[in-house]
């Protein structure tokens, strides 16, 4: 999943025509946001649930950074040539807003396979504009790394490994 995250003032978007086969249904109307964050999200093959909700609390770790709870996930198949499949994709950026919403975010998401205007401000200040990358084994490698159980052991001079309660200190060493 690539993503381009932009911090808004604004985000202005209608839908004009549909693009493909798969398109969703939705009104021909401007929405309007402001003050929000918009992911312009490209889906790729082999992204899972997984990569999706890493996105999102990605995405919920920099809203609550910048005081903001208005979230656009807006379907954006320009940022990759390794592209899912249209129902896979649509899938996948459902799954997203539902997280999202679940998660607590006011979430937003434009319709999918379909043309649109768009018309956006993005604040100046220095992470206003990021670009994410997501992968299925990316997001392995990060939940491994999250499960790793620590203990304390006390090592002897002799090599001998004790649990902390376990062991009784000798005079001079406390």
């Amino acid at each position: 999943m690539r993503i381009l995250q932009l911090h808004v003032n604004y985000v202005e978007y209608e839908p004009i025509k549909k693009e493909i086969a798969e398109a969703e249904e939705c009104e021909k109307k401007k929405y309007k946001l402001e003050d929000a964050l918009l992911l312009l999200t490209c889906v790729e093959k082999n992204d899972n649930e997984s990569v999706c909700q890493k996105a999102v609390d990605d995405a919920k770790d920099f809203m609550s950074k910048m005081k903001i709870n208005k979230l656009l996930i807006y379907p954006f198949a320009h940022l990759s040539s390794d592209v899912a499949k249209p129902d896979d994709a649509l899938k996948i950026v459902k799954k997203m807003e539902d997280y999202a919403k679940a998660s607590g975010i006011s979430t937003y998401r434009a319709p999918f396979g379909w043309n649109k205007a768009l018309s956006l401000s993005v604040k100046g200040h220095p992470l206003a504009e990021q670009s994410r990358m997501y992968t299925a084994e990316s997001v392995k490698v990060k939940e491994k790394t999250e499960t790793i159980k620590k203990e304390y052991l006390i090592l002897t001079e002799d090599g001998s490994l004790y649990r902390p309660g376990e062991y009784k200190f000798k005079k001079g060493e406390e």
